[in-house]
């Protein structure tokens, strides 16, 4: 296993799963093994869209704050600058053609060393 590899943790939690699964299947009201089996759901969805990223858990991240101005349609901009602190130079980043913007609580992650 290298570093940051996700499926032995995926493995592990499926095989918790599928045990969950068997109590709930002789106990079907049993509350906190379908809370537990819901978790581990959960789990292996974000380690799976982690590992499909290529994240392990290592990347630097930030979570934007609240806009400086607090009306409903301001929002963050993701410009290139294009080398230039001149702003009439620079353009907004585009993503399947539409511009990328972000808006308070969203998470900003940064790729891997040699990735993005």
């Amino acid at each position: 296993m290298h570093q940051g590899d996700l499926t032995p943790a995926i493995e592990i939690l499926t095989e918790s799963i599928k045990a969950t699964a068997n109590m709930l299947r002789e106990k079907p009201a049993d509350k906190a093994a379908l809370s537990r089996k819901r978790g581990l759901d959960r789990a292996v969805r974000i380690l799976e869209w982690a590992r499909t990223l290529g994240l392990s858990g290592g990347e630097d991240y930030v979570v934007l704050p609240m806009t400086k101005t607090q009306t409903p349609s301001s929002e963050f901009r993701i410009i290139e600058d294009h080398e230039t602190d001149e702003r009439t130079f620079w353009t907004e980043v585009e993503v399947n053609g539409e511009r990328l913007r972000l808006l308070p609580g969203d998470i900003v992650i940064s790729a891997p060393s040699g990735k993005g």
